[in-house]
C-alpha cells in the first residue's frame, strides 16, 4: 500500500513540474532589445565638409525614439523607451520584442534595421539623431554595420547606435526630407563687409606688422579691404524670457572645404528654421576683425540687427545680401557702423 502511494506522489510531481514548464508560443519567441548609445563629436584635426552643430550643455536626454524596418512600433509607427546613465555611458531601457511574426525559418532569431533613431528631452523635443544613410552627417557613423543586426529568442541584444547633436535647421543635412516640413522653413540671408582702416586708432604700418587676416587677402593692407568677421545667431526663448543661450555661429575666415575665404569674393550666408505657426524672433550680432582678432568680441558685437520669422526686412535694398562697412570709407551702405548700427 505504501508502494502505491508512494507511486501516485511521484506522479503528481511530474505533472506539476510539467504544467510549470510549460510557455506560450509568444513567450518562446520574445526577445531583449537595448542601444548602447554615443555621441559623435567631430575630429578636430580632420576637415569636414559641414559643420555639425554643437551640442546644449543644457539638454538632457530622457527618453529614445525608434524606429525598425521590419515591425512597427506602437506610437505611429516607433517605439519609445526610457535612456539612462551608467559610467558616463548613455542606455535604452530593454525593449521587449516579439518574434513570433518574422522568425521564417524557425530557427527563433530575426534580422532589424534601424532605420531611425532619435533623443528627446522631458518636453518631448530631438535634441540628437541619427544620420540617415547616405545623407551628408552620415560619414561621422563610425559603426554603419551595426544598423542591421540580429536579435535572437531568450537572449539580451545590445546594439551600439552613433548620434550626433540635432538642430532642426540641419534636417537635411541628416537626412529627415520630411522632418517637421508643414511646420519650419528654412531661410537664409548673406552677408558682405567693408572695413576703414581708419576706424581704428592703429596706424597703417601696424597692419603691416602684426599678424593678422587682412594680410593674406588678394591686394593685401587697403585703406578699404572687405570685412572679415564672425555672426551669432540668437533666437528668443519664450519660457526663459531672453535669448539662447547657445547661438549659432558663422565666419567668413574659411569655406567649409577648409580653403582660405578671408571675407572676399562671396557674401556670408546664414540658414535658420521659421516655424510657419509662430512668430519667431531673432537677433543677429556681428563682430568684425580687427589687427588683433574679432573686434570687441564677445563683450561688444560691432553691430547687432533683430528681425521677426524673415531677415529679408533686414535688406534694405532688396539685392540678396546685406551691406555693412565699419567706418565711413564706402559710400551709401545699407549699414555703416557704429553710427547707424541698428537697434530693436
Amino acid at each position: 500500500m505504501k508502494k502505491v502511494i508512494l507511486l501516485f506522489l511521484i506522479a503528481a510531481t511530474i505533472v506539476s513540474c510539467n504544467k510549470n514548464e510549460t510557455t506560450t508560443p509568444a513567450e518562446k519567441s520574445e526577445a531583449e532589445l537595448a542601444f548602447n548609445v554615443t555621441t559623435i563629436f567631430p575630429d578636430a584635426n580632420r576637415e569636414w565638409e559641414y559643420d555639425v552643430p554643437e551640442c546644449d550643455p543644457t539638454a538632457v536626454a530622457v527618453t529614445a525614439k525608434f524606429k525598425l524596418a521590419e515591425i512597427e512600433g506602437p506610437d505611429d509607427g516607433y517605439f519609445n523607451v526610457d535612456v539612462f546613465y551608467t559610467n558616463d555611458s548613455l542606455y535604452t531601457q530593454v525593449l521587449k520584442v516579439n518574434l513570433t511574426e518574422c522568425d521564417d525559418d524557425g530557427d527563433g532569431c530575426c534580422t532589424f534595421t534601424l532605420t531611425e533613431f532619435y533623443l528627446l528631452d522631458a518636453n518631448g523635443v530631438e535634441i540628437k539623431a541619427m544620420p540617415a544613410v547616405d545623407s551628408e552627417f552620415f560619414e561621422f557613423v563610425t559603426n554603419p554595420e551595426e544598423l542591421t543586426f540580429e536579435v535572437c529568442a531568450f537572449k539580451k541584444t545590445q546594439v551600439y547606435v552613433d548620434v550626433l547633436c540635432f538642430e532642426e535647421h540641419l534636417y537635411e543635412l541628416f537626412g529627415f526630407y520630411w522632418f517637421n516640413i508643414t511646420e519650419i522653413t528654412v531661410r537664409e540671408m548673406c552677408f558682405f563687409g567693408d572695413i576703414c582702416i581708419s576706424y581704428f586708432d592703429n596706424p597703417f604700418t601696424d597692419w603691416q606688422e602684426i599678424d593678422n587676416l587682412y594680410q593674406g587677402q588678394t591686394n593685401g593692407i587697403q585703406a578699404d579691404m572687405p570685412a572679415i568677421f564672425t555672426l551669432m545667431v540668437y533666437t528668443w526663448d519664450d519660457d526663459a524670457n531672453d535669448w539662447t543661450a547657445n547661438p549659432r555661429e558663422w565666419n567668413n575666415e574659411y569655406y567649409a572645404d577648409g580653403s582660405p575665404w578671408l571675407g572676399e569674393n562671396d557674401p556670408l550666408c546664414i540658414r535658420y528654421a521659421d516655424y510657419d505657426n509662430a512668430i519667431d524672433q531673432y537677433k543677429v550680432e556681428v563682430y568684425v576683425y580687427g589687427p588683433y582678432g574679432p573686434f570687441g568680441y564677445p563683450a561688444q558685437p560691432t553691430g547687432v540687427w533683430y528681425f521677426t520669422d524673415n531677415a529679408q526686412s533686414l535688406d534694405l535694398n532688396q539685392d540678396g545680401v546685406v551691406d555693412f562697412v565699419l567706418g565711413d570709407c564706402n559710400e551709401d551702405p545699407e549699414y555703416e557702423f557704429p553710427e547707424s548700427a541698428p537697434g530693436k
